[in-house]
């Protein structure tokens, strides 16, 4: 059987007609009713969703991105066997299925396009392990060049008895790569070579969090001097100045997620950045909200507000183009649903409007 098949990939071309400024990609896990990648148009001046539409027919298919200029969409296939990742063509109203790929680990569950868009990274969960994949003119993924198992383990003997990848950022310059690891409390740190694409440690390979905190996810401030990571089961934000010259990340603040004297269980998510960086927002499944920081221009962040996000499990969210509204995919619930955002003090406020979406994973705004 081809990878293609395994992975129940099809081409699927959706029939609403919007604009992709006006479109949102949703994956959905595909054990429960969905099948795959999902288009929904969104109004930016109402924040009013449409009725999901198949956009491609492909096996659980985690997290997705966009090539920067919107034209090919990227997908991890988290499948517990050989994972893969998969590759379609954008055209305005619907994706057309490129190619497959294995990853040559399990359960991949993020991935980061290089700056040249010419390598695709992968961060292989329960494999604990780093996948690049080539990607040619044409948006075709190629066989891996290079799977990077790591090693460690944490003090959390359920979670943390391997290496758990779970997050791949190039950062600023295109000229290193960070990746979470859960398993074992580092994020990791590679030079890529600019004109190979090849991938190597860097002067300084790896940073090292408290123990049993489970980094998850990470992002580059706008600024691109501070880095700020979420941990996964200790629900904290961390700040960090970035060293470029080295590779070097400095923590300088740790910051709870929960409300004093929270005693259910929580799993902190993901994190984003409003477009001018004077806000952060970092996602729980648990406490099941959103929490709003201020970033001052030293990166600091100071708490601005904890806002329910009406539903169960915000696996994922996305602050719309015009920065008015947040999309949050409720896992759950499953549903996606819409916050309104002022953009004076970036604090949120429900608006009622939602879609169902049944195992709702990942969100990713069209590029106009």
């Amino acid at each position: 059987m081809s990878l293609r098949s395994a992975l129940g990939l099809s081409i699927f071309l959706v029939s609403a007609a919007f604009a992709p400024a006006d479109t949102v990609f949703a994956s959905c896990y595909t054990n429960a009713g969905s099948k795959g990648i999902y288009a929904v148009s969104f109004d930016e001046a109402t924040g009013m969703l449409g009725q999901p539409v198949l956009a491609a027919a492909t096996a659980n298919p985690s997290f997705i991105i966009l090539s920067p200029n919107g034209d090919r969409l990227f997908a991890c296939n988290e499948l517990s066997g050989s994972g893969g990742a998969a590759s379609f063509a954008v055209n305005r109203d619907h994706l057309t299925f490129l190619s497959a790929q294995s990853t040559g680990g399990k359960g991949p569950c993020h991935l980061a396009l290089s700056a040249d868009t010419k390598v695709l990274y992968l961060a292989n969960y329960p494999s604990g392990s780093l996948a690049s994949l080539p990607v040619d003119a044409d948006g075709i993924l190629h066989p891996a060049t290079s799977v990077i198992p790591f090693k460690g383990s944490g003090p959390n003997h359920e979670r943390q008895a391997s290496p758990h990848a779970h997050c791949t950022v190039v950062d600023p310059s295109g000229r290193y790569l960070l990746v979470c690891d859960l398993g074992s409390d580092r994020i990791w740190t590679f030079s890529i070579d600019q004109t190979t694409d090849t991938l190597s440690p860097a002067p300084v390979p790896f940073a090292v969090m408290p123990p049993g905190t489970g980094p998850r996810h990470l992002q580059f401030a706008p600024n691109g001097k501070d880095v700020y990571l979420v941990s996964e089961m200790a629900s904290t934000v961390t700040a960090m100045h970035w060293h470029p010259e080295n590779g070097r990340l400095e923590p300088f603040q740790t910051i709870s997620m929960l409300p004093a004297g929270f005693s259910g269980k929580n799993t902190a998510a993901e994190l984003q950045f409003d477009s001018g960086g004077r806000h952060l927002y970092a996602s729980n499944r648990g406490d099941d909200s959103i929490v709003v920081y201020n970033i001052a221009a030293d990166g600091t962040l100071t708490l601005a507000q904890r806002a329910p996000v009406g539903g169960h499990t915000p696996r994922y969210f996305a602050l719309d183009p015009s920065q008015h509204f947040v999309l949050v995919a409720l896992q759950d619930s499953g549903q996606i649903r819409v916050l309104r955002r002022d953009p004076a003090n970036g604090q949120l406020s429900p608006t009622g409007q939602s879609v169902d979406l049944s195992r709702v994973v990942c969100l990713a705004f069209g590029v106009e």
